[in-house]
C-alpha cells in the first residue's frame, strides 16, 4: 500500500527512531536547488534538482510517510513572493537505498 492522500497532517523533520534522517535544500548555481536526504547510518543522497524563480523563498515543510515506512513523500513550497502565488514540489524518497557514505 502506498501513501494516500488523506495520510493525516504533514509530519515535521527529523524522521525516525532507530536512524534519523534530515532533509536540507542547498542551492546549485542562482537559479538551481537540490533536495537531499541525510541519513545517520546509510549516508546522502540527492533525491531531487530543480530550477527555482530569482529571488523566490524556498521552504520544505514536512512529509508524509508510507504505511510500511520505506518511503516518503516531501513537500517542498517555492514562494514567489509574499503577494503571490507559491509552486509546490512534491518528491518521493526511498528510506533503504540509494545512500552513499561520505
Amino acid at each position: 500500500m502506498g501513501i494516500l492522500p488523506d495520510s493525516g497532517p504533514i509530519s515535521t523533520f527529523p524522521y525516525g527512531d532507530r536512524d534519523e534522517i534530515t532533509m536540507e535544500i542547498p542551492m546549485t548555481g542562482e537559479t538551481g536547488f537540490s533536495l537531499k536526504a541525510h541519513s545517520r547510518k546509510l549516508g546522502v543522497k540527492t533525491i531531487f534538482t530543480g530550477k527555482k524563480y530569482p529571488d523566490c523563498e524556498l521552504a520544505l515543510l514536512g512529509y508524509f510517510p508510507s504505511p510500511g515506512g520505506l518511503r516518503m513523500a516531501m513537500v517542498i513550497e517555492e514562494n514567489l513572493s509574499p503577494m503571490s502565488y507559491s509552486n509546490y514540489h512534491v518528491v518521493g524518497c526511498n528510506l533503504k537505498t540509494g545512500f552513499r557514505k561520505e
